[in-house]
């Protein structure tokens, strides 16, 4: 594979190799015990969720025909689970149990700090990404392609609603009816219950001191 993905197929591979090398090595030094030591165990699981979501982000980009305004999220996506997946590893080298501890808590985990598989995103990437998903339209789309999505009658319809028209009112700020729309939404999207004291705190319409103080 070659373009601006590439660096993130090799780290995926060294990812995988460095997986199953310290797999065999656990069972190894463990042998049946590993069962046992669930948060390391636990460590390999979270290698492996992350190694599949990170391929998966890039089987996706491969399959929608590498859509360059899609980079910013494919990028964001493997920063991510590469540090993760670092993260992990790290935990590992750090709680590494039998005859191989002194070894893999020593050099393995120096060696490691010193050529690691990534870093988290950096604000910057963060920011592309907001503006992305903050932005309706035909790339958004295909992101909540087959995902449930509320109507304005329920909370989370209600946010998309003032969103769209957020949007749209950005877009035009002439139209004024837009504009006050949008406000309207936008108070709706974010408006919540109110509830008088006795209400809150589940008092009848007269509560006395003892009920009160109950209470608190």
């Amino acid at each position: 594979v070659s373009g601006p993905t590439a660096r993130y197929y090799r780290r995926l591979a060294w990812a995988s190799a460095r997986f199953a090398a310290l797999a065999d090595l656990a069972l190894l030094s463990l042998g049946g015990r590993l069962k046992f030591r669930e948060k390391l165990s636990g460590r390999f699981a979270d290698v492996l969720s992350w190694l599949y979501l990170g391929t998966a982000a890039l089987r996706r980009f491969e399959a929608e025909g590498r859509r360059e305004e899609d980079l910013p999220l494919v990028r964001w996506a493997l920063d991510w689970s590469l540090a993760q997946i670092q993260e992990a590893f790290a935990g590992l080298y750090r709680n590494f149990e039998g005859p191989l501890a002194f070894w893999m808590r020593g050099p393995a985990a120096l060696w490691a700090r010193l050529n690691p598989l990534g870093a988290p995103p950096s604000d910057e990437e963060g920011a592309r990404l907001a503006a992305i998903l903050q932005t309706p339209g035909a790339q958004r789309d295909r992101l909540t392609a087959g995902i449930f999505l509320a109507d304005a009658g329920q909370a989370v319809g209600r946010i998309e609603r003032a969103l769209d028209l957020a949007v749209r009112s950005r877009e035009s700020p002439q139209d004024e009816a837009l504009a006050r729309e949008a406000a309207e939404a936008r108070r709706d999207a974010i408006e919540v219950d109110s509830f008088t004291l006795e209400e809150y705190l589940g008092l009848t319409a007269n509560p006395t001191e003892a009920e009160i103080a109950a209470t608190a």
